[in-house]
């Protein structure tokens, strides 16, 4: 419900959404995370047991009530999808890029490893943050297939999330609470 009040008038607005499954893809193991290009859903899942595996897959969603799937590809521990135009970055055990000039058929360009597993992924116009556990990378993707590396920062233990707004950046650690890095 929305309520909305000026002056003298007052307007409420009923707005009646029901919810309801339309459509499924199933994966083999539990979901990590979703990232939709277009009328693509590139979704993560990870078996999470002794041997970790998991898979990025390419999903056509242009008919919502029956995704079709396109490929899937293996990777050790995926756990962050984002995309930027034709191109998937994948918080992995490394960084990893896809070119999805080709939607159903995600390509790996390039694979960076940094040391730790990255947990999260997040993109403020050119540049690219990964959050590993005790560390923040920060990537130029100028040239979206070539992310080169322009810093990092060493942080607390735990951190799994991370926002940017403006010249921050906002991390989650579990035991610190929220981090808040500045860009100048």
């Amino acid at each position: 419900m929305l309520h909305l009040a000026v002056g003298l008038l007052s307007l409420i607005f009923q707005i009646n959404i029901t919810p309801r499954e339309i459509g499924l893809f199933e994966t083999e193991s539990a979901v990590y995370d979703i990232c939709i290009n277009g009328d693509w859903a590139y979704i993560l899942d990870n078996s999470c047991v002794e041997e970790y595996q998991g898979r990025l897959y390419a999903v056509d969603i242009s008919d919502p009530r029956h995704p079709k799937p396109g490929s899937q590809l293996d990777l050790p521990f995926p756990m962050k999808v984002v995309a930027v135009d034709n191109y998937l970055y994948v918080a992995d055990g490394g960084l990893y890029v896809f070119d999805i000039s080709a939607p159903s058929q995600p390509k790996k360009c390039k694979a960076i490893f940094t040391g730790d597993i990255q947990q999260d992924l997040a993109i403020d116009q050119t540049n690219l943050f990964v959050v590993e556990k005790k560390g923040l990378h920060i990537f130029d993707i100028t040239n979206p297939k070539e992310p080169v590396k322009v810093n990092s920062l060493t942080i607390p233990d735990s951190s799994y999330r991370i926002s940017v707004r403006d010249q921050n950046v906002f991390i989650a650690n579990y035991y610190e609470g929220l981090l808040i890095i500045g860009l100048e």
